[in-house]
């Protein structure tokens, strides 16, 4: 079997104008990006040296996305987060008020 080279071929999109290159998970799938920009534009050759520099520090494949890294969260996610971050101890529900009581004129108290 073949050794893949390590390091992507930056390649021309041609329905999208745009770059792409193909990259390895660490679990050994592949997977195809699309660079911003216009093919052989200054903002797709920066993002293709920014992902070459992420393969290099991970030993040629993509590090493994979690849910810090990934920024997709689920309702369910988003609810507990910002109640670890912003709710501090329990809230309480005000208590129901009695109606004042009068008295009437034999001095018996009565309910309005």
């Amino acid at each position: 079997m073949a050794k893949r080279n390590p390091i992507p071929t930056y390649r021309h999109h041609p329905r999208t104008g745009r770059a792409i290159i193909s990259v390895y998970h660490a679990d050994g799938s592949r997977h195809d990006v699309l660079l911003p920009g216009a093919y052989d534009s200054n903002e797709s050759r920066q993002e293709y040296e920014r992902v070459l520099a992420l393969l290099r520090t991970n030993g040629g494949t993509m590090p493994a996305e979690n849910a810090e890294t990934k920024g997709d969260l689920s309702i369910a996610e988003l609810i507990l987060k910002f109640v670890t971050e912003h709710v501090t101890g329990t809230t309480s529900i005000p208590s129901r008020r009695k109606r004042p009581r009068s008295k009437s004129p034999s001095g018996k108290p009565c309910v309005l």
